[in-house]
Parts: C-alpha cells; structure tokens; sequence
C-alpha cells in the first residue's frame, strides 16, 4: 500500500508540474497605424569662406605663422552659409595641429562680420559655441572669429605648419 500511494504522489507531481509548464507561456500582439505624411528631398550645401571666398578647402591667410613668436596670436574670420534649400546643422568637427600639436590654441568667437575680427584684439562675442551644433535655414550664413595662439615654446617648424579645421554639416532631423 505503501508503495502504491508513493507511485500516486509521484504521479501527482508530474501531472502538476506538466500543467503548470504549459500555462506559463504567453503571446503578446500590438498593431498600431500611422499617416507617413509628406516624405520631401532638399539640397544640403553649406559653404565655409573669408573675403567673399568660398570653398571645402579654404587657406586662412590670416592665420598664417609669418612673424608670429612664442606667446603670441594671429585672427581670421571664417563664415559658415547655408546655401542649399533645407535646413543644416553644423559645428567643428575637429584640428588638425601638425608641428604645432600641444604648443598651440584654436578658439573661435561669433561675431556679426567679417570686419569685427581683426588682426588683433579681442572681438565683441555674438554669442555661439562652435563645436556644439548651430541650425541655418537656406540662405543664412554665421561668422566665425578664429584665433591661433602659440604657446610660449612652440617647436622652431611652426613656419610651414599647416593648421587644419574641420566643419562638419548635416540636414536637420525634423519631427524626431
């Protein structure tokens, strides 16, 4: 008797653990419909220049190393334009220093003009960082201030280095 109630038990068990396998599974199921709206293409074109010169490759005359000594600065304007039809977002990617990697600052100052970044000075701040994002719509343009600055031991090379900046645009994401 002993045996055959054992045999139940474990029998019990089994039947149980079977049924309560089976009833834990699930299934979940969502649908959910959307109106794309309009999908529309634009030109991105975002031209970088000083002087009325534009260009992907621009030279900053500017900021050249002629008779520039240790501790000292040389300013270039640079402006960024939105010559396409759709909004852009831009900012510096990134320097390029050669020689001059660790002896030298980039700094970059918004200012209204052109003008108002002259050869020395400090220009008035319209305000801006330039390695966040700035938005222009088509037909806008900002204007960059940049400052070279040497440190007070740069390496005697600095003559023939070449400073690169990158500004990286892109189309504005809109409604994300």
């Amino acid at each position: 008797m002993r045996m055959r109630s054992a045999f139940l038990v474990a029998g019990l068990v089994v039947v149980v653990t079977g049924a309560v396998m089976t009833t834990t599974s699930a299934r979940w199921h969502a649908e959910r419909g959307f109106d794309a709206g309009v999908v529309s293409g634009g030109e991105l074109s975002v031209a970088v220049g000083a002087g009325g010169a534009q260009s992907s490759n621009l030279a900053l005359d500017g900021l050249s190393g002629e008779n520039l000594g240790p501790g000292s600065y040389r300013q270039s304007p640079l402006t960024v334009s939105n010559d396409g039809d759709i909004d852009l977002r831009y900012r510096r990617a990134g320097v390029s220093w050669g020689a001059l990697a660790g002896q030298a600052t980039l700094t970059a100052v918004r200012v209204s003009a052109e003008s108002a970044c002259q050869p020395t000075g400090s220009p008035a701040n319209a305000g801006g960082d330039f390695t966040q994002f700035r938005t222009l719509a088509p037909g806008d343009s900002e204007t960059w201030c940049l400052r070279l600055a040497l440190g007070d031991n740069p390496p005697q090379s600095v003559s023939a280095n070449v400073v690169s900046v990158e500004v990286r645009a892109e189309q504005v994401r809109h409604g994300a």
